[in-house]
């Protein structure tokens, strides 16, 4: 009846593959909502399991993670820290990330790792001769780096490798541990299970007891203030001003901050003087570019899988609400250029004041972890 005429025209058949690939977009978006959100209103949940803060969220299932937060004491040895997680971190597949900050060492499992296993295995404990072969090796190495002298390579170490077991034994326990589960639904017996391959553990000296003045550079709100967000963000102003990555070192903390101003490279005068300059001339669209592609950098972060792991993970470990990041973005949406420059302004006022005391109030001494 229709003879060797096609059923569908060349038009015909191309508007038929696009409304295909639509409809395959839109049943993917169906199983995945992550795209229909606002990267700020990700939706989360908390909950405690045997202990330990977990939040997750059923965004990108597509890739599911789970992010282990382990967090680090404040006045362990720095060497003794060093050794324990090298030692971890060369347990761990080649394929798993795992990335130390100055309070916690954080693990990236892929969906298709166990989190179980995977405790087991960094909590396997390590007889002292084995952790003393550790550091000694260690040491030559740091000695070839010319961070050590010679005579440092021939020193017992005394009760060392006690000490880095003991650490060790501390640290993967449930009182250091919290968890960040994406792209998936929290399963309380399961996981319950497999955190209880790890001794409950007792908690670090909180760093709440730790004076506001500790450690060097300028104290400043931590991600537990309100003014946090701002602080970010001037962080994130001084550093593109400086030209320099490593002359602003800003390190955020749950109660304090820390920012460190150092000589700015290819500039004779004081790095103080050099950014106020560049503040009092910085245009204002300048200022306003900064604040929103700050916003489009976090929205990229929480679209991201990987990246929305890592920014759950901030919130596990910090124990921050489930709403924190559409208040986070709020604070930075009505935050004023002029605000932006003067807060900059105060702050390295305040530091060059606190670098040129003459009599810096000095930190009282602690002792480090048994």
């Amino acid at each position: 009846m229709f003879g060797d005429k096609p059923l569908f025209s060349r038009r015909q058949l191309n508007i038929l593959m696009v409304a295909v690939t639509l409809a395959i977009a839109l049943l993917a978006n169906l199983d995945d909502d992550s795209g229909s959100r606002s990267a700020a209103e990700v939706p989360t949940e908390r909950a405690e399991v045997a202990g330990v803060p977990v939040y997750w969220s059923s965004r990108h299932r597509q890739q599911p993670s789970t992010l282990i937060n382990l967090a680090l004491p404040a006045e362990a040895k720095p060497q003794r820290l060093y050794a324990v997680l090298q030692e971890l971190t060369g347990r761990l597949p080649a394929e798993v990330k795992a990335l130390r900050y100055p309070d916690r060492w954080t693990v990236l499992l892929p969906g298709a790792a166990d989190l179980a296993s995977t405790l087991s295995a960094l909590a396997a404990p390590l007889p002292d001769n084995e952790w003393q072969t550790r550091l000694e090796r260690q040491r030559t190495q740091r000695y070839l780096q010319g961070a050590l002298p010679a005579q440092a390579l021939t020193e017992t170490g005394g009760n060392a490798a006690a000490q880095a077991a003991n650490l060790h034994r501390r640290l993967l326990s449930r009182a250091q541990l919290s968890l960040s589960l994406s792209g998936t639904e929290l399963n309380p017996a399961s996981l319950e299970q497999a955190l209880m391959r790890l001794p409950a553990g007792e908690p670090w000296p909180a760093r709440s007891e730790m004076p506001e003045e500790r450690g060097p550079g300028l104290a400043l709100p931590g991600r537990h203030s309100p003014d946090y967000p701002e602080t970010a963000l001037t962080a994130r102003l001084l550093t593109i001003l400086a030209e320099d990555r490593a002359a602003v070192e800003f390190i955020p903390g749950g109660l304090h901050s820390r920012l460190r101003i150092r000589p700015l490279q290819g500039s004779s005068d004081s790095a103080f003087k050099t950014l106020r300059q560049r503040l009092e001339t910085a245009p204002e669209r300048q200022l306003e570019g900064l604040q929103q592609q700050f916003l489009s950098d976090l929205q990229a972060r929480l679209e991201d899988p990987e990246g929305f792991a890592y920014q759950q993970g901030v919130q596990a470990f910090y124990r921050l609400p489930l709403d924190y990041w559409p208040g986070f973005v709020a604070r930075i949406e009505a935050l004023s250029a002029s605000a932006l420059t003067q807060r900059a302004l105060d702050w390295l006022d305040r530091a060059e004041q606190s670098e040129s005391t003459d009599d810096p109030k000095k930190p009282a001494p602690g002792t480090a972890p048994p």
